[in-house]
This record gives structure tokens, sequence and C-alpha cells, in this order.
């Protein structure tokens, strides 16, 4: 589900990204080097524009009234 996506960073398995501009420039420059990396996955071909219009998009789906709470870690 991406709604409220702006509210939930960090982001991947590892938290490696802050800002969802960040998570979108790793898919456009095809994901990063893995071993274990799908062979199906492959670098987006968009312009920067198009980047900003894709994060603009994942910002639209917040919903202003939400609320997030971190949980807490031990």
């Amino acid at each position: 589900m991406l709604r409220n996506v702006e509210l939930t960073g960090p982001y991947m398995h590892d938290g490696a990204f802050t800002t969802l501009d960040q998570v979108v420039a790793f898919y456009v420059g095809g994901g990063g080097p893995s071993p274990n990396k799908s062979p199906l996955i492959k670098p987006l071909d968009l312009s920067a524009q198009e980047q900003r219009a894709l994060v603009a998009f994942l910002r639209s789906l917040t919903d202003p009234t939400a609320r997030v709470d971190p949980p807490k870690l031990p």
C-alpha cells in the first residue's frame, strides 16, 4: 500500500534512504549492484522531470491528517 508513504521513511529493508527522491533515484539507476538481484530489474528510463513527477504523485497519496508514530526500538 502506498497511502501515506511519505510518512513511513526511512525506506528500504535497511533504512538506507531517508527520502522518496532517494528511493526513486535508486531505482532509476537500476537498483544498485547485488549478486542476488533479479535480472528482470532494469534501470528506469525516467527524465529528471518524470522523477520529480513520480515523487510528487507519491506525496499526493499522503493524508495530511494522518499521524504515524515511529515504533519504539529496544
